[in-house]
C-alpha cells in the first residue's frame, strides 16, 4: 500500500538496517502530516521519516500503533504531543526542531 503526497507516491520498505517497515518521505514542503493520503491506512508501518519538511504539528499519527521508531528532524515542530497512542515507540527524533514542549508521554514505556 502507498501514500500520496501532491501527487507523488511513497511506498514503505524494509529498512536495510533495522529491518522495520519505514516509510520515508524528503519533502521540503511537507507542511501538514494529515495531507499525506493513505499515511492513517499503514496500520502495520513500524519507522516513520518525515525530515526536512516544514512540519508544526504533529497530528494524525494515532492510527499507526505499531511505530517503533519516528524521526522529525530538521522541521519547525514547536511541541511534542498526539503520540500517547503509540506505545511501541522506542525512539524519537526530533533533531533541529523548535521543541518549546513535551506532552502526554508517560505511556511511551519503551522509548530509550
Amino acid at each position: 500500500m502507498s501514500v500520496e503526497y501532491k501527487g507523488e507516491k511513497f511506498n514503505p520498505e524494509k529498512d536495510k538496517r533495522s529491518g522495520l517497515l519505514t516509510l520515508r518521505i524528503r519533502a521540503k514542503d511537507v507542511t501538514d502530516i494529515t495531507e499525506i493520503k493513505g499515511l492513517s491506512k499503514l496500520t502495520n508501518l513500524e519507522q516513520l521519516e518525515l525530515k526536512y519538511g516544514e512540519i508544526t504539528e504533529i497530528k494524525g499519527l494515532e492510527n499507526l500503533t505499531n511505530l517503533q521508531r519516528l524521526d522529525f528532524g530538521e522541521n519547525k515542530i514547536t511541541e511534542i504531543k498526539g503520540l500517547d497512542t503509540l506505545s511501541k515507540l522506542k525512539e524519537l527524533i526530533f533533531f533541529r526542531n523548535k521543541i518549546s514542549g513535551i506532552k502526554n508521554l508517560e505511556n511511551l514505556i519503551n522509548l530509550e
